[in-house]
């Protein structure tokens, strides 16, 4: 689990630095990517937090005016959550392509040709 945390933050320096290195400007510094990222996670965790009350109280109401509004509420909180991972998916394509942008500019190194293991007397 500490790797795929320590993986997340990578690409999320990389996808912060790259944008402003590519336009010229001064990449955020590491602390402030930190910030943004322990943000970002803090408010998703919120959001889940949110939606597993909402369900709860759903689960529990009776009287259907009761439902039809907790439904709403839920469906508001779900929405919440999908604009933000859509907004997340846009930061990592872009930062892809981005990638592949400067990649694209590199050789791409030949194949390793296979190991002879004839004998040679």
């Amino acid at each position: 689990m500490k790797s795929r945390v320590t993986i997340s933050k990578l690409i999320l320096c990389a996808a912060l630095w790259l944008p402003a290195h590519a336009l010229g400007q001064e990449p955020p510094k590491e602390a402030d990517m930190m910030k943004r990222m322990e943000s970002e996670h803090h408010e998703m965790m919120e959001l889940m937090q949110q939606a597993m009350k909402s369900l709860s109280e759903l689960q529990n109401a009776k009287d259907p005016a009761t439902m039809k509004s907790r439904m709403a509420e839920h469906a508001a909180i779900l929405e919440r959550m999908r604009a933000k991972m859509a907004e997340h998916e846009e930061m990592m394509k872009s930062m892809s392509e981005m990638m592949s942008h400067m990649m694209g500019g590199m050789k791409k190194s030949e194949p390793a040709p296979e190991p002879d293991h004839s004998e040679h007397h």
